[in-house]
């Protein structure tokens, strides 16, 4: 009898603790979106651009109520799971306490036979009984955070274990392998739920030492056929084929028009372009030169300088020099593929066009995609393709599409007027 109640409320305890716990844990999932989504907008009531932005346009208050709302959100999620589990804890608790009682009645019944039952030995017998349940409820605890935990070690496996890691385990191992040349076709491209195609038909190739331009309007589709060729979105219909593969199997560089500032040293900024490979100052020092950053290099007074403003000597950079530190990061990389997603687009015209003519030099060996809005460089590209509504509307060299009369032709006019 006392075996059987006591293995009762163990299993019950243990029950109504797991279940708790996994309701707490499923609510913190639940609320991952919104937590990051109150961090977004909390870091940009930090911002001073962001702050000046909203008073210019006096739409602090909505921004400082939308903040509020998704904070009052998560506090009363958290707080009715909370609830629940206080309410769930007093239910163990009266588990435990009529588990006590019914054990103790059975005893003293048993020993009220022999009639030796005196209040001291009740006094006793309770004591025992109530110690015993403590010490029982107290090894149900970490089996149920044994469990809580390995849930944790679930959610990790889910990411390390996500599709996309073929990209970034290809690009490791099979970095001698060639990726190119790359096929598009056919490719057809909408966001889920959605019934628009953001792409259409289309069909391309990339093959290698091509140098490559995508140019067209905002809005055309540019960076979104980047994101396909790079692997981080699927086509709807139609195949990528990278050689004779379906997945990217090689390495790629990109340099994105918001490269990330990493607020690190000099010598780590560059480093990251391939950090599964030893350092190389020899190496980092080339790729400095070659994107003109050798006058930092010497202003900074070393590669082991600070960058940034998180902690205090920290050496803050411009525009420009943080635009052309994602350059030397990609092609420290040496990859076989450099795609330049708006690379200039934080330093000024009259540079532009050298920083152009120096990438195309750096890249002789490698196919490399170039995407801006500015057109005076794309004369000196193998191939332009120019997108208008998430298609591919002409494809040629400067001088076929100059005489075709066409998107790019008025395009190019356009902007070369306004340099005259």
């Amino acid at each position: 009898m006392v075996t059987f109640v006591v293995t009762l409320m163990i299993v019950t305890t243990l029950s109504i603790r797991l279940f708790t716990e996994i309701k707490v844990r499923r609510t913190g999932r639940e609320l991952t979106f919104d937590g990051r989504m109150g961090d977004y907008l909390a870091n940009t009531l930090e911002e001073p651009n962001a702050i000046r932005e909203l008073r210019i346009y006096n739409s602090t208050s909505y921004f400082t109520n939308l903040w509020a709302m998704i904070m009052k959100k998560q506090h009363n999620k958290r707080f009715s799971a909370r609830k629940f589990e206080i309410k769930t804890g007093m239910v163990v608790a009266m588990v435990q306490t009529s588990a006590i009682f019914v054990v103790l009645v059975y005893l003293l019944n048993k020993m009220g036979e022999s009639n030796t039952v005196t209040i001291g030995t009740i006094s006793v017998l309770f004591l025992a009984l109530l110690s015993s349940g403590g010490k029982i409820m107290s090894l149900t605890w970490p089996l149920s955070k044994l469990y809580i935990s390995s849930s944790k070690l679930y959610d990790l496996n889910e990411v390390l274990t996500y599709k996309n890691r073929d990209f970034r385990k290809n690009n490791i191992n099979n970095s001698t392998d060639s990726m190119l040349p790359i096929t598009v076709s056919n490719v057809y491209f909408k966001y889920a739920k959605s019934n628009k195609n953001v792409l259409s038909n289309i069909n391309m190739a990339i093959k290698p030492g091509e140098k490559i331009a995508i140019v067209g309007e905002n809005g055309a589709g540019k960076s979104t056929l980047i994101k396909m060729l790079l692997g981080q979105y699927r086509p709807s219909s139609g195949t990528i084929c990278w050689k004779d593969s379906p997945e990217p199997n090689g390495k790629v560089s990109v340099v994105f028009q918001n490269a990330v500032k990493f607020e690190l040293t000099l010598r780590e900024n560059i480093f990251l372009g391939d950090a599964h490979a030893p350092s190389d100052d020899a190496k980092i020092l080339k790729v400095l030169e070659q994107c003109e950053l050798i006058d930092l290099l010497h202003e900074l007074g070393g590669l082991d300088v600070k960058l940034g403003q998180l902690v205090e000597g920290s050496r803050q950079l411009s525009g420009g020099q943080w635009q052309k530190l994602a350059i030397a990061r990609a092609l420290y990389n040496d990859a076989e593929l450099i795609v330049f997603d708006e690379p200039t687009s934080a330093i000024d015209p009259n540079a532009e066009m050298e920083i152009y003519t120096k990438l195309l030099e750096i890249c002789q060996d490698k196919a490399a995609i170039f995407i801006s809005h500015r057109l005076g460089w794309a004369k000196n590209v193998d191939t332009i393709y120019v997108m208008s509504n998430g298609e591919i509307a002409e494809v040629g060299d400067h001088q076929d599409l100059v005489h075709h009369k066409g998107i790019y032709a008025s395009m190019y006019a356009l902007q070369s007027s306004w340099y005259k």
